[in-house]
């Protein structure tokens, strides 16, 4: 039933989250541009690739939803709590419930990275390189992996903020780290943006461990933190 419950809440997040990337994607295609040299083609594949991140950490903040306190994607403000009350009436512990919401918009995200990066790979040639289904498959673990972190960031905030809040603040937190990681410049496969830039499996034919380990680790915490307030915080 919690499965249910959260997938209905947030099935028209999810229908949003993959209109947006993938009317970018076909933006090119029915304007009809081309690259006319291999130097605009690079610049167009490092293009695409940053619209696409930009989209990822945006779907990562607005796939965590609203926690354990549900409310409309289209009426998303305070005081409109939805089905709140009912939802934490039911029989189950926070743990539980905390543990079904964010998992469903965590398999939603994987599956919205799935879609969009394949359709990047099969509609854009620039961005495709001279990859190989196996390294599209790595890009697509490595951006699940990589943005895990700033989903479960939306998730923690998402326990103490409305709804719209929550969204924003998870925006404002991926910008402040990429912010800091293009002054500082890190080493590709430790930036967590690295997966569309430098480090990219399409690029690289290999995983960016180093960064999907910090930004695994950061998720663990994160979890546990939001599930400490979610037990503790009387809604």
């Amino acid at each position: 039933m919690l499965w249910m419950k959260a997938w209905l809440e947030t099935r028209w997040r999810l229908l949003y989250t993959l209109a947006l990337p993938l009317a970018a994607i076909a933006l090119p295609h029915i304007m009809g541009g081309s690259a006319s040299s291999q130097k605009d083609a690079d610049k167009a594949a490092h293009t695409f690739m940053g619209v696409m991140a930009f989209f990822s950490v945006f779907n990562v903040a607005y796939l965590a939803g609203a926690g354990i306190k549900t409310q409309s994607p289209f009426a998303a403000m305070k005081g409109l709590e939805g089905s709140m009350h009912y939802t934490l009436a039911l029989p189950v512990s926070r743990l539980r419930l905390l543990s079904v919401r964010a998992g469903v918009g965590l398999l939603e995200f994987a599956g919205v990275c799935a879609v969009v990066y394949s359709a990047l790979w099969l509609f854009s040639s620039p961005a495709r390189g001279s990859s190989t289904p196996f390294d599209l498959l790595e890009l697509i673990l490595a951006a699940i992996a990589c943005m895990a972190c700033f989903y479960f960031t939306a998730v923690l905030l998402a326990t103490f903020l409305d709804d719209p809040w929550q969204m924003f603040g998870g925006m404002f937190v991926a910008i402040v780290v990429w912010f800091v990681t293009s002054r500082i410049s890190p080493p590709p496969s430790f930036n967590l943006f690295g997966f569309a830039g430098g480090a990219s499996p399409l690029i690289t034919h290999t995983l960016p461990w180093p960064a999907m380990g910090i930004s695994l680790t950061a998720s663990a915490i994160l979890l546990w933190a939001a599930l400490k307030i979610a037990e503790r915080r009387d809604y």
